[in-house]
């Protein structure tokens, strides 16, 4: 009759293979699986969590989304005006030092409604016919200048200024900021949870049933 060991003396019976085999200087015999990985050879030797992180970021690679947030609405509009006013955003650091600029080049405007060169090179810009420049160098106050770049920009059609934005774009944390950002949404459409940074993703049905992706608007 086979005797199975007691747990006790199944352990005392490894100990003592593992004692003679020591004293003979026979090498340890380690399974394969359970053999150490380099973690830069084999991505599930980092830990439990590697794989699924790795599946995560090729996914999010895959079907990542243009991020749009009413801070970055009002970042642009700032920089569609530095644009008309002759104020590259590339040539600035910080979009802190380019909205410093864009507000001098405001105030020499101000200062100025009749210098023909810089009407010239604004008109330029925004190809505004002759018969509109003869009048705009004709104006002792920069009011009409400044309506027909809110007309270029269509910011009139939203309810913003050009001052409104210039104090917004100064102070991105700003009353005057949270007030344009969230004319901006709401002409982007962003909803509440779309705030968060992320552009709608639309999910159709086609003629078969399936789901598709609907391309998003710019």
């Amino acid at each position: 009759m086979k005797i199975v060991p007691t747990t006790g003396n199944a352990a005392l019976l490894m100990l003592q293979r593992t004692a003679i085999r020591e004293e003979a200087g026979l090498p340890h015999v380690t399974p394969r699986s359970l053999a150490p990985q380099d973690p830069t050879k084999d991505p599930l030797a980092a830990g439990p969590g590697a794989d699924r992180k790795a599946r995560a970021a090729a996914t999010a690679a895959l079907f990542s989304v243009n991020r749009v947030t009413g801070e970055t609405l009002l970042m642009q509009r700032a920089e569609q005006l530095g644009n008309v006013l002759g104020v590259e955003r590339s040539k600035y650091k910080t979009f802190a030092e380019f909205s410093v600029a864009i507000r001098e080049a405001m105030i020499t405007l101000t200062a100025r409604p009749d210098d023909g060169a810089m009407i010239n090179r604004i008109a330029e810009r925004m190809k505004l016919d002759p018969e509109t420049v003869s009048i705009l160098r004709q104006q002792k106050t920069p009011d009409l200048l400044f309506h027909l770049i809110e007309k270029h920009l269509e910011l009139d059609t939203l309810g913003i200024s050009l001052t409104g934005l210039v104090a917004a774009a100064q102070d991105l944390q700003g009353s005057d900021a949270d007030r344009i950002i969230e004319m901006l949404e709401r002409d982007r459409g962003l909803s509440g949870k779309d705030k968060s940074g992320e552009t709608p993703v639309l999910v159709t049905t086609d003629e078969a049933g399936l789901y598709r992706v609907a391309a998003a608007e710019a």
